[in-house]
């Protein structure tokens, strides 16, 4: 009963945290399953969460943004226009290289034993970042709470300008505030 719980939450974030980090739905369903089941082969502890969150999501996005030319045209990432299409899948890939170059880190991290290291980090620092990057995630799901459509930014400055830009043009959808709400 736990296992199906766990599922219907993990099936929903992990469409959210694709979203966030730029890439389709389908990506999120694979970043959710795949991890937990690689770690259960090879994990040693019951009580560690594996899998997407929404802070390495937003890192992804605000790291590769900009890099692909075009890619900055989509704001549809499961139904790209078609002129779009290529900027999107050279995004994908360098999304997947990007992936690998953490696990194989992550892996000499824990091969050399270096996660004494994460202790030079304060915890303000920590609790900082963390909360910065939940007001930008924050800020950019309030677009679908009130129906509007715009490109996705990096920074909260980004994001209110373009709320506020589209509330001051009248794009405000009140069936889809309702329904959200």
């Amino acid at each position: 009963l736990a296992g199906i719980a766990v599922g219907f939450t993990v099936v929903p974030q992990g469409m959210s945290y694709a979203n966030i980090a730029g890439v389709p739905a389908v990506m999120g369903l694979y970043g959710a399953f795949t991890p937990v089941l690689i770690y259960s082969l090879f994990g040693s502890s019951r009580q560690l969460g594996v899998g997407p969150v929404a802070v390495t999501s937003g890192l992804i996005f605000s790291g590769l943004d900009g890099l692909i030319p075009g890619y900055d045209q989509i704001t549809d990432y499961n139904d790209p226009p078609k002129d779009h299409v290529a900027a999107l899948h050279e995004y994908q890939k360098t999304v997947i290289q990007l992936a690998f170059v953490v696990a194989v880190l992550y892996t000499a991290i824990g091969v050399l034993r270096l996660g004494f290291l994460i202790r030079f980090l304060s915890h303000p620092v920590i609790t900082g970042f963390t909360s910065g990057a939940a007001l930008v995630i924050a800020a950019g799901q309030v677009k679908y709470l009130l129906g509007v459509s715009y490109k996705k930014q990096d920074m909260l400055q980004g994001e209110l300008s373009n709320i506020i830009a589209q509330l001051s043009a009248g794009k405000f959808i009140w069936q889809e505030f309702v329904m959200v709400s």
